[in-house]
């Protein structure tokens, strides 16, 4: 999801730069975090004590972002992209941030582990699914944004 979300800005918003240098440099390193990340789910697959290693591993993926995001906010040159929203990507990876904490910790249900409306309906599991969808569709409409303002 992570590489997903980013490849449209980055590819996009650096189309028209000459040698494509930041763009595949920004890929690159997404592309590195997210696959190190990956790494860690397989090799940790059988061991639920360690989610907090791969939700950490994802956010450390996600916001390795950053750069590229606030170099093509402030620093790209309007004849690249007219003009380029940083909040939806900001926005979309607190979804994810959010979500993969939620996951990782356990919340709601370490808090009500009686309660069968928290074990059925709002596990950190269910929540960070619905986080995720919700980050995705937003990350997808500022994609098709990026594509039409190139």
């Amino acid at each position: 999801m992570i590489c997903g979300s980013t490849t449209p800005p980055f590819y996009y918003g650096f189309m028209c730069d000459e040698n494509r240098f930041w763009g595949n440099l920004y890929l690159i390193q997404v592309y590195f975090f997210c696959f190190i990340a990956t790494l860690l789910t397989l090799y940790l697959r059988n061991d639920p004590t360690k989610y907090h290693i791969n939700a950490a591993a994802y956010i450390l993926a996600g916001y390795s972002t950053t750069p590229g995001i606030v170099h093509l906010s402030y620093y790209t040159d309007e004849l690249l992209v007219r003009s380029f929203a940083m909040w939806p990507w900001l926005l979309g990876g607190i979804f994810y941030a959010v979500g993969a904490i939620l996951f990782a910790t356990h919340f709601p249900e370490r808090l009500f582990p009686e309660s069968r409306f928290v074990a059925t309906w709002l596990q950190g599991h269910t929540i960070f699914h619905c986080l995720i969808l919700a980050a995705a569709f937003l990350h997808f409409w500022a994609s098709l944004r990026v594509f039409h303002e190139r």
